[in-house]
């Protein structure tokens, strides 16, 4: 893409992004905006904002939910092609259930300062996530 092309994309994309922003006045303002796209890193403790945002995209849009060990990563488009990042600590979005506990042995390594082979117990954990995405495309 030229730089004339990104440009226009990223005049078109934060246009998009005033008018979801101005219709959607509870969404937090994004972390970063740059040609690559828009990026929210959402840390408020509240499980709705990832839904609001979700819900405040224009229709149709293709999006995605992907889980990253303890991150959730929303990925989206904004009618102008601009993407569109959002990411989330699992616990923001979903309910941590402690169903167990198991014993697991982590080798020793041999460095210069040596840790000695140890032995510890861990949960279990499975996350309650329900439908993060409004029409369901994503269940954890």
């Amino acid at each position: 893409m030229t730089a004339t092309n990104e440009r226009a994309r990223l005049i078109i994309g934060l246009h998009e992004l005033a008018d979801l922003m101005e219709a959607n006045p509870e969404l937090p303002p994004p972390s970063r905006i740059d040609t690559d796209g828009i990026k929210w890193e959402i840390f408020d403790h509240n499980k709705e904002t990832l839904p609001a945002l979700i819900a405040a995209l224009p229709r149709p849009v293709a999006k995605d939910l992907a889980w990253l060990d303890s991150w959730s990563r929303f990925t989206a488009s904004l009618p102008s092609g601009m993407p569109l990042v959002a990411e989330v600590p699992r616990a923001e979005v979903c309910t941590r259930r402690v169903v167990g506990k198991e014993t697991v042995v982590i080798p020793a390594t041999p460095a210069k300062e040596a840790v000695p082979e140890m032995i510890v117990e861990r949960d279990i954990v499975e996350w309650d996530c329900g439908s993060v995405l409004a029409d369901g495309q994503a269940q954890a």
